[in-house]
């Protein structure tokens, strides 16, 4: 990818899941510290090219492996008293790079899998911890910005976060479904992620840090294969972002079977289906700051009621952590969103 361009989409990224505590210039500085990362550190024998930008345009589970390696070396680097640069400028790195990952799986780029013949690669010899902060900062921009425009109707994630700017009782909602999320533990145990303090990845596995245990436990996810279920295994993970969080109920049948009761959300997505048609976006930020700006005003749309129908919508939704391969495997062939263009 251009480096230019990934700059800049990566900003837009940051501004779209977590403004207001993100700004242009909070978003510039971590632009900066990325480009820091990768002029003292990068593996590329070309000293003028970007290496996150290079890395975007690899398949997604790629990407996770490259930057959990890269997320390593660094925080192995913090312990070395001698390091250049100094420990606080390595610490902005880190954080840089955790919102790097979030970017990479984000709808911002496009998904790319893996060729059927690759093997897996997970690095044996890395060691990743996340804390509760961490995690928690890294679902809620994903659940902030995965869209859904079906042709029935849209479930459009960044608009909703423009409608209810600064509204906390709307982004509780997604603090809520965060909480609720379901861990897969050992002998049929069950953890919510609430109750999680860390994940680490080690060995090429995840493990969850669980109240006051100091011992981490493994996690474990639904093994899919071409849709059907192959029962548990361990979490295969090299990164955070090799993890996700799957809807029980695919947001899709969600959608469809509630949206008759959800009038005002039907509204705004049969408009945002409408002005799709014909017209072409880069990406779904693109798109939702033109229809924010020149469609959605003129709807007149009741935000007391639109608020309402998203609680009890909300209230449908449960997740489960999985492996983002074994996610791709258990979704195959269902509806997706449709592309950035209204094509």
């Amino acid at each position: 990818m251009d480096t230019q361009k990934f700059y800049e989409q990566f900003q837009a990224f940051l501004l779209d899941v977590d403004e207001p505590r993100t700004t242009p210039e909070s978003a510039r500085s971590y632009a900066s510290y990325l480009r820091g990362a990768n002029r003292h550190f990068s593996p590329l024998k070309d000293k003028n090219a970007d290496y996150f930008a290079y890395v975007a345009d690899l398949p997604n589970e790629t990407r996770s492996k490259l930057v959990g390696e890269f997320l390593a070396k660094l925080q192995a680097e913090q312990h070395n008293p001698s390091s250049n640069p100094c420990k606080k400028t390595l610490g902005n790195y880190c954080s840089a790079l955790r919102a790097l990952e979030d970017f990479y799986q984000s709808s911002d780029l496009p998904f790319i899998p893996l060729p059927p013949t690759t093997p897996k690669s997970n690095n044996p010899s890395i060691r990743i911890v996340y804390t509760a902060a961490q995690i928690r900062r890294s679902f809620r921009s994903r659940l902030k910005t995965q869209d859904r425009f079906y042709d029935f109707g849209s479930f459009p994630c960044r608009l909703l976060g423009k409608v209810f700017h600064r509204n906390k009782e709307y982004f509780s909602l997604y603090e809520g479904l965060i909480d609720n999320a379901k861990l897969l533990l050992g002998n049929g145990g069950l953890a919510s992620l609430r109750e999680v303090r860390g994940i680490v990845i080690k060995d090429g596995f995840a493990y969850a840090l669980i109240g006051n245990d100091e011992k981490p436990k493994p996690i474990y996810t639904q093994a899919f294969e071409n849709g059907r279920s192959q029962g548990i295994k361990p979490m295969e993970a090299s990164a955070l972002s090799s993890l996700s969080l799957d809807h029980d109920q695919s947001l899709y049948d969600t959608l469809k079977d509630k949206l008759d009761k959800m009038p005002t959300l039907k509204r705004l997505g049969e408009d945002i289906v409408s002005y799709r048609q014909g017209r072409s976006f880069p990406n779904a930020s693109a798109f939702t700051k033109e229809y924010y700006a020149k469609a959605y005003p003129a709807l007149g749309i009741d935000r007391a009621s639109l608020l309402k129908e998203l609680k009890d919508f909300f209230s449908c939704l449960s997740l489960t952590l999985m492996n983002n391969r074994d996610n791709s495997s258990k979704n195959k062939g269902r509806p997706d969103s449709f592309p950035a263009s209204g094509d």
